[in-house]
């Protein structure tokens, strides 16, 4: 991954949690707290992995080794949300399962970004 890449992929990341973050103002403004809460996941989401891009560059600096601390993560870090859908499907936690779905999704966003940026 390039210098480029790794703007691109950072603005990327940050750019989809800003707009999950409005989007969840928006939804938490025309009282459909439910659907901010989903968004706001979502964001979360996004966030993290902004934070583990810019900790990977920090510490590798914009690198082969800083892309695959960040691939790592973007595998290891969802496994427990996989685990926890499991559960809440085991519990029939139908709520709980969404939330981990929508951790799920977006992960797959970032997924899908990364092998179209290939």
């Amino acid at each position: 991954m390039n210098k480029t890449d790794f703007a691109a992929l950072a603005a990327f990341l940050k750019e989809s949690e800003g707009g999950h973050r409005a989007a969840a103002a928006a939804l938490a403004a025309d009282s459909r707290g439910d659907e901010a809460a989903f968004e706001k996941i979502r964001a979360n989401v996004f966030g993290i992995f902004a934070a583990v891009l810019e900790t990977a560059v920090k510490l590798h600096g914009e690198s082969d080794t800083a892309f695959g601390f960040f691939a790592k993560k973007l595998r290891e870090i969802p496994s427990s949300w996989r685990a926890n859908l499991a559960a809440a499907g085991e519990k029939g936690d139908s709520e709980a399962a969404l939330r981990e779905k929508l951790k799920l999704e977006s992960v797959a966003e970032i997924e899908k970004w990364l092998k179209e940026a290939e």
